[in-house]
C-alpha cells in the first residue's frame, strides 16, 4: 500500500511538471500578436522564439539525460526546475525581447531539458507490465489537458488581463513541485562515476543547432539557391553555386551531426561512455518509434503555431477566441491520448493504432488546408481540428511506452533522452518549417497576383513586386491596412484595396500550403509504421 502511495505520489508530481511546461508553449502560440503588440516586436521574432525554444530543448535533451544517469533522475528533475522556474519569473516580468528571449528560450528550454528526460524514466521506474503502460498513457492525457487547457488559460488572461499572469502562475506551481520534494522517488541509485563526453556535447548541439537555424532562414534565404544576399559584418557573402545560406548551414549541421556519430562509435569501442550507445541503431522498434515521435512533433507543432496565427492574423480573433477555436482539437487530443490504452490497446496492436493515428493526422491537415480561405470563420476549422486532435492523440498513447519498452532498463535514461530530442527537434522543424512555407508563399503569392492584376499597369508591377520581396512580413489584415492607407494621397483608393486583397488571398493561400505540408510529415510517419511488428511482443514491450 506504501509502494503504491509513493509511486501514485511521484505520479502526481511529475504530471504537474508536464502540466505546465505544456500549458507554456500553448500560452505563447495564442498570445504571440499580444506580446508583439506589447514588447514592440514582431511575428518573424516571436517564431525565432518559439523555435529556440524547442531548439534549445532538443540540443541539450541527450546531455540531460546523461546528467540524470550521473546526477540521479531525481535530483536532476529538481536541479532542471529550479531554473525552469527563475526562467518563468523573468518571463512575465520581461519589458522587451531580448529578456523575453533570455528567459523564455533559453533559460526555460535549459530547464526543460533535464525535466523531461527526468520524467519519463522516473514513471518507468516507478511502475511495471501494465500498469507502465497505463501510467505513460496518464502522462500522455496530462500532457494533452496541458494542450487543451493552455489555449483557453492562456486565451482569457491574454484578452482581459495580461499573458504575463499566466508565469507568473506557472511560477507559483513550480513552487508547490518544490514543496512536493518528498513525494518524489527514485528506486534506483545515481551512477556518478559516469563521466560526461565533452566532445560529444559539442557536436550534437553544434550539429542540432546549425540543422534548424538553416530550416528557419529558409524562407528568408532559400532552400537551395540564394534569393537573399547574406550580409556578415558588412561584408556579402556569396557561397559556391549560388547555394543559399540556409543549405550551407543545413549541410554543416548533418555533417557534424554525423561526427557526433562516429565520435560515439570511437568512444564504445575505446570501453568509453558514450552520450548515445550505437546499440540504438540496430532497435528497429526504437528506431520507428523516434520517427513517430518526430512526425507527430511536426504536425502537432505546425498546427498550433499556424492555426492560432491565421485566427489572428486573418480574422482578427483575440488569445481567447483562438483558444476556444483550436478547443476541437485540444479535447480529441486529451480523450484519445488517455482513452486509447484502455479500450484500443486490448484489442489492437500499437502498429494498427498507430497508424489510425497518423492517417487521421493526414485527414486533418488535408482538411483543413482545404478548409482556409479568404472570409471562413473559425467554425469552418472545427472538423479539421477534431480530426488531427484525433489522430495525435491516438499516436501519443503508445509512443513513449513503444520507445522506452523496446530497451533494457540501463537504457532508459538514454531511450528518453532521445524522445525528446527528436520530440524538440519535430517542434522546431514544424515551427521553423511551416513559418518559412507562410513568408515564401505569402511573396510568390503576391509577386504573381501582382503580375497579374489589371490594376496595375506594366511600369507599376516591378516597383511592388520589387517592394514585397524588401518589406515581407506577416502581419494581421488589419495591421496591412493600416499600413496600406498611409501611403501617397496620389496613390488611387481602389489601387490600395487591390494591395489589401492581394496581400489577404496570398496570406491565406500561404496557410493552405502550411497544411499541405504538415500532411506530407503525417504521410512520412505512416510509412515508418510498417516497419513495426503486427502485433505486441513481450520481448519488446513489458
Amino acid at each position: 500500500m506504501k509502494k503504491s502511495f509513493t509511486s501514485w505520489g511521484t505520479m502526481i508530481v511529475l504530471g504537474l511538471a508536464m502540466f505546465v511546461m505544456v500549458v507554456d508553449v500553448t500560452v505563447m502560440n495564442v498570445s504571440i500578436s499580444a506580446v508583439v503588440k506589447d514588447l514592440g516586436t514582431t511575428v518573424s521574432n516571436m517564431q525565432l522564439a518559439i523555435v529556440c525554444y524547442a531548439l534549445v530543448m532538443s540540443s541539450l535533451m541527450i546531455l540531460g539525460g546523461k546528467l540524470g544517469d550521473k546526477w540521479g533522475s531525481k535530483k536532476t528533475f529538481y536541479i532542471g526546475m529550479s531554473i525552469y522556474g527563475v526562467g518563468t519569473l523573468l518571463t512575465g516580468l520581461s519589458h522587451n525581447f531580448a529578456m523575453l528571449f533570455l528567459s523564455w528560450p533559453i533559460l526555460e528550454g535549459i530547464g526543460s531539458a533535464l525535466i523531461m528526460p527526468a520524467i519519463n524514466v522516473l514513471v518507468g521506474r516507478n511502475f511495471e507490465g501494465k500498469m507502465r503502460a497505463l501510467a505513460y498513457g496518464v502522462m500522455g492525457g496530462v500532457a494533452a489537458s496541458g494542450a487543451a487547457f493552455g489555449p483557453i488559460v492562456g486565451g482569457y488572461f491574454t484578452t482581459f488581463h495580461s499573458w504575463r499572469w499566466v508565469f507568473f502562475l506557472e511560477f507559483i506551481l513550480v513552487l508547490v513541485i518544490f514543496a512536493s520534494y518528498k513525494l518524489l522517488q527514485d528506486p534506483e541509485k545515481p551512477r556518478s562515476e559516469i563521466k560526461i563526453d565533452g566532445m560529444g556535447v559539442f557536436l550534437s548541439v553544434f550539429g542540432l543547432v546549425l540543422l534548424v537555424v538553416g530550416i528557419s532562414s529558409a524562407g528568408a534565404f532559400g532552400w537551395i539557391t540564394a534569393n537573399a544576399p547574406f550580409v556578415f559584418l558588412g561584408t556579402e557573402i556569396i557561397f559556391p553555386f549560388n547555394l543559399s545560406l540556409a543549405l550551407v548551414l543545413m549541410i554543416i549541421g548533418i555533417t557534424t551531426l554525423g561526427l557526433f556519430l562516429f565520435s560515439q562509435h570511437r568512444r564504445e569501442k575505446q570501453k568509453k561512455e558514450p552520450l548515445v550507445s550505437m546499440i540504438h541503431l540496430k532497435n528497429t522498434v526504437l528506431k520507428a518509434g523516434l520517427g513517430f515521435t518526430f512526425f507527430q512533433s511536426i504536425v502537432q507543432a505546425g498546427a498550433l503555431f499556424a492555426v492560432p496565427l491565421f485566427l489572428q492574423l486573418q480574422l482578427g480573433y483575440t488569445a481567447l477566441q483562438s483558444g476556444l477555436t483550436i478547443l476541437p482539437l485540444s479535447v480529441a487530443l486529451f480523450l484519445c491520448s488517455v482513452l486509447a490504452p484502455r479500450f484500443l490497446s486490448p484489442y489492437m496492436s500499437p502498429r494498427s493504432i498507430i497508424q489510425s493515428g497518423l492517417s487521421l493526422m493526414l485527414i486533418g491537415s488535408l482538411l483543413l488546408s482545404w478548409r482556409i480561405e479568404v472570409g471562413i470563420t473559425g467554425l469552418d476549422l472545427f472538423w479539421g481540428l477534431l480530426i488531427m486532435g484525433a489522430g495525435i492523440g491516438l499516436l501519443m498513447s503508445q509512443v513513449v511506452n513503444l520507445i522506452l519498452g523496446s530497451v533494457e532498463s540501463r537504457y532508459s535514461s538514454e531511450a528518453s533522452a532521445l524522445n525528446g530530442t527528436f520530440d524538440q527537434v519535430g517542434n522546431s522543424f514544424g515551427t521553423a518549417i511551416i513559418g518559412s512555407v507562410l513568408i515564401s508563399f505569402l511573396f510568390l503569392g503576391t509577386t504573381e497576383k501582382i503580375n497579374k492584376s489589371t490594376v496595375f499597369s506594366s511600369e507599376e508591377k516591378p516597383a511592388l513586386m520589387q517592394a514585397a520581396k524588401d518589406d515581407m512580413q506577416l502581419v494581421s489584415i488589419a495591421q496591412a491596412k493600416e499600413i496600406i492607407e498611409q501611403e501617397p494621397p496620389e496613390i488611387q483608393q481602389k489601387k490600395k484595396e487591390e494591395i489589401l486583397r492581394i496581400y489577404q488571398s496570398a496570406q491565406a493561400e500561404g496557410f493552405k500550403g502550411a497544411f499541405v505540408i504538415t500532411g506530407f510529415f503525417a504521410l512520412g510517419g505512416i510509412l515508418i509504421s510498417f516497419t513495426l511488428p503486427r502485433r505486441r511482443r513481450k520481448e519488446i514491450i513489458s
